[in-house]
């Protein structure tokens, strides 16, 4: 038995389908823009130390809180590309250059995964994420953390 009998729904066309789930992605986006915003101004209003209460709260991790945040700083209303999802504005934000970045990205299409690589691959880029362990130099291998007691 399909899902429409059990429901009692009569099939609907594909495309009606493909509309609801844009619809419910264009309302996530909005979501998403929407907590940014209430992150910044609760920050703005009542401190930096915030973040963390706001993401207690919440069930949230403090840095998830924290991104929304810078997000919605590199990116007020005027200057959000509609064109692009919440997530590209959130890797462009995390760059030297949010406003350049979210450019080359409409310019050349950009899926979230190719703008994250042009960034991490721009030698000119001086912020980095947070890595887990050393950095291999050259010639030498990758060192995981001790997770050891003795060291």
């Amino acid at each position: 038995m399909d899902r429409h009998h059990w429901i009692g729904e009569k099939p609907r066309a594909m495309t009606d389908y493909f509309d609801e789930f844009r619809q419910a992605r264009a309302r996530q986006e909005k979501t998403l823009w929407a907590q940014a915003d209430a992150a910044l101004a609760l920050r703005a209003d009542r401190g930096r130390s915030t973040a963390s209460e706001l993401a207690e709260a919440n069930n949230l991790s403090a840095a998830y809180v924290r991104q929304l945040i810078h997000t919605a700083e590199a990116f007020p209303p005027t200057l959000r590309n509609p064109e692009l999802s919440f997530t590209h504005h959130r890797f462009a934000a995390m760059s030297d250059k949010p406003a350049y970045w979210l450019q080359q990205a409409v310019q050349g299409e950009w899926p979230r995964r190719a703008l994250v690589q042009a960034i991490r691959l721009d030698p000119n880029e001086t912020r980095k994420r947070k890595k887990h362990g050393k950095r291999p130099t050259s010639g030498q291998p990758a060192q995981r953390p001790s997770t050891s007691d003795g060291g």
